[in-house]
């Protein structure tokens, strides 16, 4: 990681660089008259632009054609002629439509009225699932994150995907330390433990998926727009392992017609614990204008340690630090054609693991020996873009993933007069490649056809011995080649009323050897199936603002060969299938105030659940535990009461069980599923006053609640965890283009455990837990230019 250090160093001095006026940009635009809504999407599809409403009339306006070579905004301007609403613009790639005020007549008088600079508090986007539509006739469950009042993707307790799962009740996710997590959305979840069954939820950043198995890289998510989560299986769009859902990563694309940058950096002090500090800039220079730009991130987190080894005198040895980079490179050669490279790479490391052990003091535990962890991701890829004035959308990615990790646990209970240190070594590598073509027409009706293509070979290595003496046991490798063809339609039968349907035909070939097994030992080295993962939906609009949604999904998971209870021996687990049933509704705001809110009812049923799972001493094995149910009940609340209050809420109620278990003593019949609350919420308050211009000050205070999970299924693994509250407070202030921001959190210093796992050997104890960090302030500065 020596040229990512050189990098963010580059990256720092850059900053300097000044900014240069808003251009151009102009490209050939063809769009036909039609309703405002789809006219807005397709312009957005066009440019790139964000362009957003928090008015749900403008699906009742019409707007005229717009035709010629123009910039982002005069098309805007031009399809809002006539229309009653006009386009403000919120960043120099972001607008919000809003009503055009209308002037009584008066007397002339001398006024001052403040620039129209305050962007609303909710902007609905203009978003789906890999084809543009309004939010609101989107017929699915959804949840998309971005900054509000004192938020900053990519900072503090918004700095990744896991770090906001405790304010987000649908995310779920195991504690062991950023880049050892998995993640789980709304329940479906098969267990605690990293092995090589594949992920329930599919993580993207942009068009690439970063992980095929194993833990989620937990990428940083400085200089990211937003977060797409799309709840349920996504099998018919996205195949197999997308079983929870998807969580999407929406980076900031390179800006063609303008140099820009950004710095940010942080300090923070943990109470009873080490300091900490966040460093992260970025930088965008066009090559060529309004044709060729590069965009580059760099970063860098230290998170300061607050667990405590009493049996090796040591303090704050949990420490970790994260730091990485992100390289986009945009082509645009004119006639609709877009090009994006892209590269990415960060590291995590752990000194320790972050766990403690019950009966002790505080925050401490005791071990022999430490328990570190590193992780290395990187990914390049090529994405090409082609638009046609008709609204037919090409978009082809192609991209390699590389995953490697590196797990050490304190084995010394197997021989308590020895240390002994079990390592773990998962190397992974993947290849991707999706083309598909799509189409939205102005009245509704839209359609996707496409193809992809996964290749991932993964390799879990194994040694156990005394530190430095280690001796190789048996471990296990899996090859998965996925092909596929997918395809969707949506068809609006009325303009309120709209249904969609498709599907995913994928064939798949996993191939699987150990490293060295006992003779006698029988196992399927290659196995191929073939399955349809279908999906229907219905969207019905019974106002401007106020849409009901049902849908029907379906997924699965590969099967292959895992490690088996006892040295020595390997065992094949099997493919598994879901199928989600859901039904909800959805309102936006009327306007700049007012309620927006979702709610959502769910069922799902899992058939031959795979998961990872430890043995009475703590050795690893992968299987197939038995057929489960999830029944869930999601709601969301944001209330704007006036202007700059921003009031929100949301909870997520599950209740899971297990049936027909496949093994007699592990699970019982009945269980939970793992790491699965049956209650979640989270309130949030904000308000914010003044001028960004001049002078703007924000407070905010946050509250989640995370219920009681347990680590596993049946006698040994059933360890509570969970029950606990937390509170958080934050105010800001800016001025221009500079932002400092205060944050507290855990402001009632809490060590309510999240976790009750940290080392697999020791789990059979049933004394560890995770503590929550214990309270922290951090002071936060950021300065674009």
């Amino acid at each position: 990681m020596k040229a990512a250090r050189l990098a963010a160093a580059a990256l720092l001095l850059i900053t300097a660089i000044p900014s240069v006026a808003w251009g151009s940009d102009r490209r050939d635009i063809e769009i036909a008259a039609g309703p405002l809504d789809i006219a807005i999407a397709r312009l957005a599809q066009l440019t790139g632009v964000d362009i957003g409403t928090t008015d749900p009339a403008v699906a009742l306006a019409r707007s005229p054609a717009v035709h010629g070579r123009l910039s982002p905004h005069a098309a805007l301007g031009r399809m809002l002629q006539g229309t009653g609403y006009r386009a403000v613009r919120i960043d120099p790639t972001s607008f919000r439509i809003e009503r055009a005020p209308v002037r009584a007549r008066a007397k002339p008088r001398p006024i001052q009225s403040a620039p129209e600079t305050e962007p609303a508090a909710e902007t609905i986007l203009v978003v789906a699932s890999k084809r543009d539509a309004p939010l609101l006739r989107y017929p699915g469950s959804i949840a998309v994150i971005q900054p509000k009042a004192g938020d900053m993707l990519g900072a503090g307790d918004r700095r990744d995907v896991h770090s906001i799962a405790d304010s987000l009740p649908i995310l779920q996710s195991t504690e062991l330390g950023s880049g050892r997590n998995k993640l789980f959305i709304r329940g479906i979840a098969d267990s605690s433990f990293v092995g090589p069954t594949r992920s329930t939820a599919s993580v993207y950043l942009g068009e690439t998926q970063l992980g095929y198995n194993g833990a989620d890289p937990n990428l940083n998510l400085y200089d990211v727009q937003r977060i797409e989560i799309l709840e349920g299986p996504q099998g018919a769009l996205y195949g197999a392992g997308s079983i929870g859902g998807i969580v999407r990563i929406v980076p900031h694309d390179p800006a063609l017609d303008r140099i820009a940058a950004g710095v940010l950096a942080s300090a923070s002090a943990t109470q009873d614990g080490a300091n900490g500090h966040e460093l992260a800039a970025m930088v965008n220079v066009p090559l060529v204008n309004d044709m060729i730009a590069i965009r580059l991130v760099g970063y860098q987190t230290r998170d300061g340690g607050f667990i405590d080894d009493s049996k090796r005198a040591l303090r704050n040895i949990n420490r970790q630090r994260t730091r990485g980079g992100r390289a986009a490179l945009r082509f645009a050669p004119g006639d609709g054609w877009t090009i994006d490279l892209g590269a990415v790479a960060q590291e995590n490391k752990a000194i320790d693991s972050q766990y403690t052990m019950r009966g002790m003091p505080a925050l401490t535990r005791a071990s022999t020996i430490a328990q570190p962890f590193e992780g290395d991701f990187s990914l390049g890829q090529i994405v090409i873009r082609k638009s046609w004035d008709s609204g037919l959308q090409l978009v082809s990615a192609t991209a390699k993933v590389r995953h490697h990790s590196d797990d050490r646990f304190d084995a010394t209970s197997l021989r308590p007069t020895t240390p002994l240190a079990y390592d773990s070594h998962d190397r992974n590598r993947m290849t991707t490649h999706e083309t598909r073509l799509s189409r939205s027409l102005s009245n509704g009706n839209s359609w996707l056809i496409g193809v992809g293509y996964i290749d991932d070979d993964d390799r879990i290595e194994r040694e156990l011995g005394q530190p430095g003496r280690p001796q190789d046991i048996t471990g296990v490798t899996n090859r998965a080649r996925d092909t596929s063809i997918f395809g969707e339609v949506t068809i609006a039968l009325t303009p309120a009323l709209s249904i969609a349907g498709g599907g995913r035909l994928t064939r798949t070939r996993t191939d699987s050897d150990p490293t060295f097994v006992r003779r006698g030992t029988a196992f399927i080295r290659g196995r191929k199936s073939i399955r349809y993962s279908p999906m229907a939906a219905a969207s019905y609009a019974l106002s401007p603002r106020f849409a009901l949604f049902a849908r029907y999904g379906s997924g699965f998971r590969t099967g292959g060969l895992a490690v088996a209870p006892g040295i020595g021996r390997v065992a094949n687990f099997t493919p598994d299938s879901i199928r989600v049933a859901e039904a909800g509704l959805r309102l936006d705001r009327d306007g700049v105030t007012g309620l927006s809110a979702t709610a959502t009812l769910s069922y799902a049923r899992w058939k031959q659940i795979q998961a990872d799972l430890v043995d009475r001493f703590g050795f690893p094995y992968s299987t197939n535990i038995g057929n489960g149910r999830i029944r869930g009940f999601e709601a969301t609340a944001d209330w704007v009461p006036m202007r700059g209050l921003n009031l929100g809420g949301s909870i997520f109620l599950n209740h899971s069980s297990l049936h027909d278990p496949i093994l007699a003593l592990t699970p019982q019949k009945g269980d939970e599923l793992a790491d699965t609350p049956r209650a979640n919420g989270s309130a949030r308050a904000s308000y914010q006053w003044g001028d960004p211009s001049t002078s703007q000050w924000h407070v905010r205070g946050t509250a989640a609640y995370v219920g009681r999970s347990y680590v596993g299924f049946g006698p040994m693994l059933n360890i509570m965890q969970g029950n606990y509250a937390t509170f958080g407070a934050g105010a800001g202030w800016q001025r221009g283009k500079l932002s400092v921001m205060l944050d507290i959190d855990n402001i009632a210093n809490s060590h309510a455990n999240r976790f009750s796992l940290g080392n697999p050997f020791g789990v059979g104890n049933r004394n560890q837990m995770t503590p929550l960090r214990p309270r922290t302030a951090k002071l936060t500065v950021a300065r674009d230019f």
